[in-house]
């Protein structure tokens, strides 16, 4: 693409990496947010990830007009199996020519894995991401599944928890077809209970006597995984882990949807520990 020109890191670019991985990232489940000084200590202790100050090659950065744009770890060669380079972050804004600016650092990491003599290239991102499965597509890589995974959590005050996400909320249900809804939604899950104000496009928990335009009453083992997107509203009904109490079912699985949807899961190699 004209104009793009690709090179390794170079001090000062962990200010353009937090702000790329923090907001291509900002939808999955899983990243914690970096800082820049965030961002570059956990590239010097990570155990899967190339180190930062010993090979910054594998931190290829895309450049445009002197900004970075977007930017991709490969670990080149990956410690475990000397003939693999691992993709391990892709970060690049979904805007405009994103997916084929993305396309070219993939391309790039694949010609410092040939410099290096690697024979095979491995993505290691979200198989639930849509970009990387097009762009997997687009390069002739083959998609695996995504394996076992275990997610284990709970939730020990939901009123608290709730009132936490108020602002992801609102902003959920502002982007949704449900964003004029108003009223007041109980929410139960074995022996918690918690009570949701919509209106004026702000999501609040309240603290009421007031009765509720319908109830949800949820089941201990789904409330974590619908609270953080790892099963839809949809699923949770279907399955008897969701049950609705009130008029207009099908408006309350709508509103419920708007705020807590199915959301992509991605655990940075870096982030491991």
């Amino acid at each position: 693409m004209s104009g793009i020109t690709m090179r390794a890191f170079r001090d000062g670019d962990e200010a353009a990496a937090a702000r790329l991985f923090n907001k291509s990232l900002a939808g999955f489940v899983g990243p914690a947010p970096t800082t820049p000084q965030s961002w570059r200590k956990q590239h010097e202790v990570s155990w899967r990830s190339p180190v930062l100050s010993k090979d910054p090659e594998c931190f290829r950065f895309a450049e445009r007009g002197g900004e970075v744009i977007a930017y991709v770890v490969v670990e080149c060669p990956c410690q475990f199996e000397k003939d693999l380079a691992v993709i391990q972050e892709l970060c690049v804004t979904r805007e405009q020519d994103g997916e084929e600016v993305a396309r070219l650092l993939i391309a790039d990491a694949e010609q410092l894995a040939r410099r290096r003599g690697v024979t095979a290239v491995v993505l290691h991102l979200s198989h639930e991401d849509g970009l990387t499965c097009r762009l997997a597509a687009a390069a002739s890589y083959e998609m695996p599944g995504p394996g076992t995974s275990v997610f284990m959590a709970t939730i020990t005050n939901l009123d608290a928890f709730l009132g936490e996400a108020e602002e992801e909320l609102a902003a959920r249900l502002l982007s949704s077809r449900s964003k004029d809804w108003l009223g007041i939604i109980e929410i139960t899950c074995a022996g918690q209970s918690a009570k949701l104000l919509l209106a004026d496009g702000r999501v609040r928990v309240a603290r009421t006597d007031e009765g509720s335009s319908f109830a949800a009453e949820i089941t201990p083992e789904a409330l974590p995984l619908l609270l953080f997107g790892r099963m839809s509203v949809q699923q949770a009904f279907l399955q008897d882990r969701l049950s609705v109490a009130g008029d207009g079912r099908a408006a309350a699985l709508a509103v419920l949807d708007a705020l807590f949807p199915c959301l992509p899961m991605y655990l940075p190699s870096s982030q491991w520990w």
